[in-house]
């Protein structure tokens, strides 16, 4: 097995490689998969966070196929995706990408963390082996579907997982009205989670725990962003298939 930077041309084979990761792991609607295909996995997206610097992407081959990727957000170390074809697995393709990733890591910084959605069990387990600790719980929504998701961090760190001791109110004005907090509808963010906001029965926005504003954008594929502070929940931090 040879483990290696991604490059351009590899675009192809890691969007057949998550495909049929997708496929082979979960019970996701056709609509779910091809939603994640055209949106992260998307072939312009895909190359521009291969050839982004604050972007450790890498490929690993066997028999002269690419088995399986893995993506590191360097600046917040996330382990964004990490899949590998089921024809590879149980050949130690995921911990060896794992494991290059945590060479990759910055000067000082050796703790990772990874998210792994519930129907996941296989990637719990993979996760908890390789010294990480549940630390969060989170929900997505991908083409109108809720995924819960689990947060895992090095046990040494368990504070990257945005934590659990937000005070969250429970209602907020915005432009005169006033909006319903849910402190059980939690999400991820770069800086702190995100809580549903809810105007009447309606959903409104996202409450964000770093500045506590109110952020009312939320793309198809799950992305949100407060524009006061910057705190963003990103469509790449989806999930991973750790096998």
């Amino acid at each position: 097995m040879e483990i290696r930077d991604a490059e351009p041309d590899d675009t192809d084979a890691v969007r057949r490689v998550a495909r049929r990761s997708f496929e082979a792991s979960y019970a996701l609607d056709p609509s779910v998969i091809e939603a994640l295909l055209e949106g992260p996995f998307a072939e312009d997206r895909l190359a521009s966070r291969i050839a982004d610097a604050g972007t450790s992407y890498l490929v690993a081959e066997r028999d002269d196929d690419v088995a399986g990727f893995a993506e590191l957000t360097v600046d917040e170390v996330d382990v964004t995706w990490l899949h590998v074809h089921p024809d590879h697995r149980g050949a130690g393709v995921g911990t060896g990408l794992l494991e290059r990733l945590r060479g990759t890591l910055p000067l000082g910084v050796d703790r990772l963390r990874a998210l792994v959605l519930d129907a996941n069990a296989e990637g719990e387990t993979f996760a908890e082996r390789h010294g990480f600790e549940h630390v969060d719980r989170a929900e997505r929504e991908v083409a109108n579907e809720r995924l819960v998701e689990h947060v895992y961090a090095d046990v040494e760190d368990t504070s990257i997982g945005n934590g659990t001791d937000h005070r969250v109110p429970g209602t907020v004005v915005v432009d005169g009205r006033e909006l319903a907090v849910d402190a059980d509808d939690r999400t991820t963010g770069t800086n702190a989670p995100f809580f549903r906001a809810f105007d009447g029965d309606e959903r409104f926005g996202f409450y964000c725990a770093n500045c506590g504003t109110v952020a009312e954008a939320m793309d198809e594929l799950g992305r949100v962003e407060c524009a006061t502070c910057g705190n963003t929940h990103r469509p790449d931090e989806w999930d991973d298939a750790y096998l």
